[in-house]
């Protein structure tokens, strides 16, 4: 859906249009971020609200890698280098969220958001309810923060495409 979207928003702006979806995708995926992790307390009966924007999130907020990264490297990469590149760029991505997201959203978790990894009493050795709510909620703030972050990161370098996508194209 995002390489349609792109695909429209560049042939009707060939020189701003995969950067603006880009910033539509990022825009409307960190309110979605915000209302999964932060924003609706977790309770069974908001299951199919969890659905809806879960749904909603994959609509819109996965645009940028079918419809401006792969795109735009196609476009200004020289076809002997294409392959190599891109091959870069989906291993540069996908290493760099294994090595450090993981690790990122456990730091966060037990050092600002007070996860407990061994919440269970000494009696009973098996967690609360409230135990796990609130590990729960810290994991939610957690992976709230080490996504929002990066997200406006890229945000920022999305905007910067806005400038150097019209000069390297020529």
């Amino acid at each position: 859906f995002g390489g349609f979207v792109a695909d429209k928003f560049a042939k009707r702006c060939p020189n701003h249009g995969r950067a603006f979806a880009a910033q539509i995708s990022v825009s409307c995926g960190i309110p979605f971020v915000v209302l999964i992790f932060w924003g609706i307390r977790p309770r069974p009966s908001i299951f199919f609200v969890y659905i809806v924007l879960f749904v909603l999130f994959g609509l819109t907020a996965t645009w940028c890698g079918s419809g401006v990264n792969r795109p735009i490297l196609s476009e200004i990469v020289d076809a002997n280098n294409r392959c190599t590149l891109m091959a870069w760029d989906r291993a540069l991505e996908g290493s760099a969220a294994a090595i450090f997201g993981a690790p990122a959203v456990g730091f966060l978790a037990e050092t600002l958001f007070d996860y407990k990894v061994n919440g269970a009493t000494l009696q009973s050795k098996v967690r609360t309810p409230e135990e796990d709510m609130h590990n729960s909620r810290a994991l939610g703030h957690s992976l709230l923060a080490a996504t929002v972050g990066p997200w406006l990161i890229c945000f920022l370098f999305y905007t910067f495409l806005h400038w150097s996508y019209p000069r390297d194209m020529r």
